[in-house]
Order: structure tokens, then C-alpha cells, then sequence
């Protein structure tokens, strides 16, 4: 999975990323700033859903940044992504 996103859109996917994907999905918590929507492993989606942003309006923007990488969304619009240009561990969310 690395290499076909990473040569699709000419990134480095951090190893955080990786190994919360191998751990997900989560055991139960109650802390109240865990992540409750949806991950996604499937590449296709990876692939479709970050091209389709990169290419389209986004949210009053020109575009998706570039150094944003989705990563999963809630289910009423919002996606879950990794910034890329950072080097911490964070999943963020946006509209």
C-alpha cells in the first residue's frame, strides 16, 4: 500500500500512519478526544478520495493542500487527514 500512494502522489506516508493502521480498528476508551468515525484501509479509496480533493473546489478553497493526506471521514462530511508537512503524530479534521 505504501508505495502505490506514495508513487501515485509522490509523498512519503509517515511510519505513525502505518502502524495505526496495522492497530485499527481501536479498543474501546472513554477518553473524549479519541477519534470515533471511520479510518479507511482500503487503497482505492485512499487513492480516489485524495485525488478528487487535490482536484476540486475544497471548502471555499482552490484546492485541497497538497501536504494534507485523507485518511478516513465521519460520515457527515468531514474527513479525517494527516499533515504531512508536520512531523507530529496528530489525525486532524476537517469540513
Amino acid at each position: 500500500m505504501k508505495n502505490t500512494i506514495n508513487d501515485a502522489f509522490d509523498i512519503e506516508l509517515p511510519s505513525f500512519y502505518i502502524d495505526t493502521l496495522i492497530n485499527y480498528p481501536f479498543p474501546q476508551s472513554d477518553d473524549p478526544d479519541r477519534i470515533e468515525g471511520e479510518l479507511v484501509k482500503d487503497l482505492d479509496w485512499l487513492i480516489k478520495t485524495n485525488r478528487k480533493l487535490r482536484e476540486d473546489d475544497f471548502c471555499y478553497q482552490d484546492h485541497w493542500p497538497n501536504h494534507f493526506f485523507a485518511i478516513g471521514f465521519d460520515g457527515f462530511g468531514n474527513y479525517y487527514f494527516i499533515n504531512l508537512s508536520q512531523q507530529d503524530t496528530s489525525i486532524y479534521s476537517r469540513p
